[in-house]
């Protein structure tokens, strides 16, 4: 009768009476792949990377001792190969379990068994070492992960290296001084999943938070490098509040909807200023200050210096009255008005004491009225005829130095602590002499 083979290790059955004398032989052959089977410990050198279509072989023997039928089987390389290593299993029958290392340079390793197809196939990365299952299905066989859905009541590493799959049904907890490191990676939760007393470190990348359960309270400590806040309003919490601007800006912070800003702060060097984009509108509220320089626009309905006066300079003053309440106006080059009237009082002009035209009332050169104030030759000189009509122009020293008096004249005396008395009416006559005398009966009395 002849031997036969078991599928997954292709140990030999020696039939009925065969191998007489020799039996022995096949008998240790067969413990040894046994004991390979239970703890062999096999490295395979891969010569060349391979292909899907033509891969390494990674065959189990009938009756043979072959690398594949060991428990640990470590895979290896003389160098880089270039691409991924292909490794087939036959025969597409056998059952195994084995653990694999991938030990190749760079390359991941890629396991198949029966016809290849991606959706079948086991990839091990690079470095990484894996419990796998050959599950003899022919030309549809599959090789997988045994660990691919491991169910673990507990677990104890110095090192996890998680590359996939749901931490599910259980809290993970971080021991006291420990930290969990996602920097290289992304920690991802479901909505309301952060809870604790703090969040020490650490950057949420473009992760939008989009409500709190409660309150966030940052125990008196900055944010900090923002992009924009998103805020109903900003409270004090019982402290004096700074906002603090970058220096030399020229647009440091700004209130604005969309382009129109509405107050701008400009922290340019030498040049700082708070800039309105928008009318201010104050109402009943006082606005302070010891140095406003206001270039341009109006001041409608409102008194300057009501509470508390002081010195103005303008270019032009425009309105319909000034009331400077007893003050006095200095220093002005020329007052153009239509009348000058007393406010309940009497009206002193004070001329400047020694000048030759004092006062001058006149239209364009055309002095009418002049006041000489020079020291000791102090008058005032008409420059134009003076009208008195019916009027008395009275003086107790004239000196009519030229001219014609016409018409009649009334000439008075007048003694002392007593009232005028007439003395003469007198008609002028034609003749510079005649008048003359006239003049010295006038003067006589």
């Amino acid at each position: 009768m002849a031997s036969t083979y078991t599928t997954n290790l292709g140990i030999e059955k020696i039939g009925t009476g065969d191998q007489s004398g020799t039996w022995g032989d096949t008998t240790n052959e067969n413990f040894d792949i046994i004991d390979r089977a239970v703890n062999g410990v096999v490295v395979i050198t891969a010569a060349s990377a391979g292909s899907s279509g033509s891969p390494n072989a990674l065959p189990i023997t009938d009756g043979a001792l072959t690398d594949a039928q060991n428990k640990y089987i470590e895979f290896t390389d003389g160098g880089d190969l270039g691409g991924d290593v292909f490794y087939q299993l036959t025969p597409q029958d056998a059952e195994k379990v084995v653990h694999i290392r991938n030990n190749l340079t760079a390359q991941d390793l890629v396991l198949f068994q029966g016809t290849y197809n991606a959706s079948n196939d086991l990839v091990i990365p690079n470095g990484k070492d894996m419990l796998v299952k050959f599950d003899g299905g022919g030309a549809s066989a599959t090789v997988t992960d045994v660990f691919n859905d491991l169910n673990v009541t507990a677990f104890t590493s110095s090192s996890v290296d998680i590359n996939g799959g749901t931490v599910d049904g259980a809290d993970i907890t971080v021991g006291a001084g420990k930290t969990l490191d996602v920097s290289a990676g992304t920690l991802t939760l479901a909505n309301d999943q952060i809870s604790g007393d703090s969040v020490s470190g650490g950057t949420i990348g473009t992760v939008t938070i989009t409500a709190l359960a409660g309150d966030l309270s940052l125990g008196d400590n900055n944010i900090t490098n923002v992009g924009d806040i998103a805020v109903d309003s900003i409270s004090a919490d019982d402290t004096d509040m700074d906002i603090t601007l970058t220096d030399n800006s020229a647009t440091a912070l700004e209130i604005k909807e969309g382009s129109n800003a509405y107050l701008t702060f400009d922290s340019t060097n030498a040049a700082e200023k708070i800039t309105l984009g928008k009318k201010l509108e104050a109402g009943a509220v006082e606005i302070e200050g010891s140095n406003f320089d206001i270039n341009g626009g109006a001041i409608d309905g409102a008194i300057i210096g009501a509470n508390s006066a002081a010195a103005g300079t303008f270019a032009a003053i425009t309105g319909t009255s000034l009331d400077l309440t007893e003050g006095n106006i200095t220093n002005a080059g020329d007052v153009a008005l239509d009348s000058i009237s007393a406010d309940d009082s009497d009206i002193d002009i004070l001329l400047t004491d020694n000048r030759s035209a004092g006062l001058e009332i006149k239209e364009g050169s055309n002095a009418y009225l002049t006041f000489v104030t020079l020291n000791g030759s102090e008058k005032v000189t008409l420059g134009q005829k003076l009208e008195a009509g019916a009027v008395e122009i009275e003086g107790s020293n004239f000196d009519i130095q030229g001219g014609t008096i016409g018409s009649t004249v009334t000439a008075t005396t007048q003694s002392a602590g007593t009232s005028n008395t007439t003395v003469a009416t007198t008609s002028f006559a034609a003749t510079a002499a005649d008048n003359a005398a006239v003049a010295l009966a006038i003067a006589l009395g």
